[in-house]
This record gives C-alpha cells, sequence and structure tokens, in this order.
C-alpha cells in the first residue's frame, strides 16, 4: 500500500509541475536575445529529451497508450523547439527545420530515452527496435 500511494504521489506531483515547466520553457521571453530567436544548443536538446521521456513514463504510469504519450511528449518538443529557437538548431548555420523534420528527430530522441529511463513502460517490440538501432549506430562509430 505504502508503494502505491508512493508512486501515485510522484506521478500526481509530476502531472501538477510539468504545465508550470512547460508554460516556463515555452514563454519566448525566456530564449530571445535583443529580439533575436537563438538556435537550441546541445543543453537545451538534452533538456527537452529529459522532459519529453519523463513525459512518457509517467504517462505509462497512470495507462495512457505508449503510442499517444509519445506523439504528445515529441509534439511538445517540437513545440519548445519553434516557440523558444524559431526551429533552428545550433550547428546548422541558418537552417530552419521545417516541423515534419523536427518530429522525426523528436521521436528519434525520446523513444530511446524512454527506453532509458522506463524500460518497463515501452512496448516489447519497440524496446527491440531501439536496441537493434543503437547496436547498428555504435558499430559505424
Amino acid at each position: 500500500m505504502r508503494k502505491i500511494l508512493l508512486s501515485f504521489r510522484r506521478v500526481s506531483f509530476s502531472l501538477l509541475l510539468f504545465p508550470l515547466v512547460l508554460t516556463t520553457l515555452t514563454n519566448p521571453v525566456y530564449a530571445e536575445e535583443n529580439g533575436i530567436k537563438r538556435p537550441a544548443k546541445e543543453e537545451d536538446l538534452f533538456l527537452y529529451r529529459a522532459i519529453g521521456a519523463t513525459y512518457i513514463c509517467v504517462a505509462r504510469e497512470v495507462d495512457i497508450e505508449f503510442s499517444k504519450a509519445a506523439a504528445i511528449a515529441a509534439i511538445t518538443y517540437v513545440n519548445l523547439l519553434e516557440g523558444r529557437h524559431g526551429a533552428k538548431l545550433e550547428g546548422f548555420k541558418d537552417k530552419v527545420f521545417n516541423r515534419e523534420e523536427l518530429v522525426f528527430g523528436a521521436n528519434n530522441q525520446l523513444i530511446p530515452a524512454a527506453v532509458e529511463y522506463c524500460p518497463d513502460k515501452v512496448p516489447k517490440e519497440t524496446k527491440k527496435q531501439v536496441n537493434k538501432f543503437m547496436k547498428e549506430m555504435k558499430k559505424k562509430k
């Protein structure tokens, strides 16, 4: 019973905090310097990845379907990149990524992160695909 209450508190607290964090992060004032949106840095992407993966884990904890949780997390990730950074990434000169490219990149970041953070909440087939992909990437390096 105690374990259930602790788990419920964590999930509740995370769900209550998520809108606050999201509101703060999506406020363009925090991303602009002199009215110009700066490209997303590696630290920004790491933070957004952690937020998205945490969302997937928390959503799965309350029995939200994996595909829906991953889709919402990916759209949130994309909204952050578009709203705070004008869909630009550091290291890609002046390229502005379109929404389709950003969603593709978000999924490639968030699903492996969810496998890392909460493997028991990710469907087995998805885990297999991610692990296979990660092994292939390691071989290429």
